[in-house]
């Protein structure tokens, strides 16, 4: 437990959206800071890690209560991009009067090309495993020797990605994936819900918030490439074809319209061809195999949905089982 003293206007919570350029190996960063209040000045800068020298400071006066936005462009010679064996990393820093927050994040992208996944332009594999948070005399806890230890274990095994299963991380997990290169699907709490409960507008809202303030924390995260809204239940029902829907608007409230993110959603190629306008669009994640839909995320993206994406375990299959 923490405790931690504010002063009454303060940074509540930075968001970075970093766009690399493949071509001339450089980026542009967008760095939006949530405010309690209106400040005179506030500040940013930006930092490679380990690095004392800054890559770029902006300042900006009137400072308004919530998001104010500063633009970075990261030249050439400063610019490192993230990725499985290069995991660079930067921070950004954000000070308002008495108030210092700051944030870790990496510049990377992720497109589809046909059946191929490309991160930063180049094609990778996602060989890895399920990780459930459960150790013997700490049971759902993660302090940092089980971290390194299983962590360390998949990397040195030549594992590329976690699907951590199911629900939100520490922290410190992240922190981890983010440093030693392991790529990350993030799952808030949604597994083998019933019908009645997906319908259940109570469950649902729980679950939203559960979400949201999952993806609030952990956004600026590069190893996170995809969150999953659910695991195994039911959509064959129609109460579970309706929850892909009722999720757009939450979806958006995230964020995922500006940021081309994929949300849940049984579609078909007219779906991703009209969300590569707006911004977001569907893919399944299918159990039995292990692997996030690639034919339904190879459909998506190439209608100009990229980024992170938000997908799903869903429980269907043409014979009408609905078991995994």
């Amino acid at each position: 437990m923490r405790l931690v003293s504010r002063p009454e206007v303060y940074v509540q919570r930075i968001k970075v959206v970093a766009e690399p350029d493949l071509v001339r190996r450089s980026a542009r960063v967008r760095v939006l800071a949530l405010l309690s209040g209106a400040g005179a000045v506030v500040n940013a800068c930006v930092f490679r890690e380990g690095q004392a020298q800054a890559v770029g400071c902006v300042s900006k006066k009137g400072a308004v209560a919530g998001a104010n936005g500063f633009d970075f462009t990261v030249a050439a010679k400063d610019c490192r991009f993230w990725d499985q064996d290069h995991p660079n990393m930067y921070r950004v820093v954000v000070q308002l009067g008495a108030d210092t927050l700051s944030a870790a994040f990496g510049i990377r992208q992720m497109r589809v090309q046909g059946t191929k996944l490309l991160l930063n332009g180049e094609a990778v594999r996602f060989g890895g495993a399920n990780r459930p948070i459960d150790y013997p005399g700490f049971g759902s806890m993660d302090p940092p020797e089980v971290i390194e230890k299983d962590l360390g274990l998949m990397k040195s095994g030549g594992m590329e990605l976690s699907r951590i299963i199911h629900y939100p991380v520490s922290d410190e997990f992240l922190d981890w994936a983010d440093r030693h290169g392991l790529m990350i699907i993030e799952e808030a709490g949604n597994w083998q819900m019933t019908p009645k409960q997906l319908s259940d507008p109570v469950m649902r809202k729980k679950f939203e918030s559960q979400m949201r303030e999952m993806v609030e924390r952990d956004w600026n995260h590069p190893c996170v490439v995809a969150w999953s809204v659910g695991n195994e239940f039911q959509s064959q029902t129609e109460e579970g074809k309706k929850l892909g829907g009722g999720y757009e608007p939450v979806c958006k409230d995230y964020g995922y319209d500006e940021a081309d993110h994929v949300c849940e959603h049984d579609g078909g190629e007219g779906y991703y061809k009209e969300a590569g306008g707006r911004g977001f669009a569907v893919c399944g994640f299918y159990q039995f195999e292990y692997v996030w839909g690639l034919s339904e995320a190879a459909a998506a993206y190439s209608f100009g949905v990229s980024g992170q994406a938000c997908i799903c375990e869903r429980v269907w299959h043409p014979d009408g089982w609905g078991e995994g």
